[in-house]
């Protein structure tokens, strides 16, 4: 039975139970975005999903990285992504309208 603040993932053909802070995925509901020590790929996958968007990051030694912040989604893809790696300093580079590339 899953708790309030649980939920089960399916990986490599097991069922895994872990548990998120309610206010993260209810942060969607008033369009914001909320992070609490979660990865940089898992926020700007966030930030993909909420604009339909493809972002793509660069640097190996931030895949490690975590972030933690909340605001409110700003009109433009672009902005949120300036929220979330301003405090990495990485650039941010738009080849295309639907395309963002993260270096360093």
């Amino acid at each position: 039975i899953l708790q309030p603040g649980t939920f089960c993932k399916l990986l490599d053909e097991q069922l895994q139970v872990a548990y998120e802070e309610p206010a993260i995925p209810l942060a969607w509901t008033k369009e914001q975005l909320y992070a609490k020590g979660q990865s940089l790929p898992r926020v700007l996958q966030a930030i993909e999903e909420y604009y339909g968007v493809e972002i793509q990051l660069l640097s190996r030694s931030k895949l490690q990285q975590s972030y933690s912040g909340r605001f409110d989604f700003p009109e433009d893809p672009l902005s949120a992504i300036q929220y979330v790696v301003r405090p990495f300093s990485l650039s941010i580079e738009n080849p295309s309208p639907n395309t963002y590339i993260i270096q360093p």
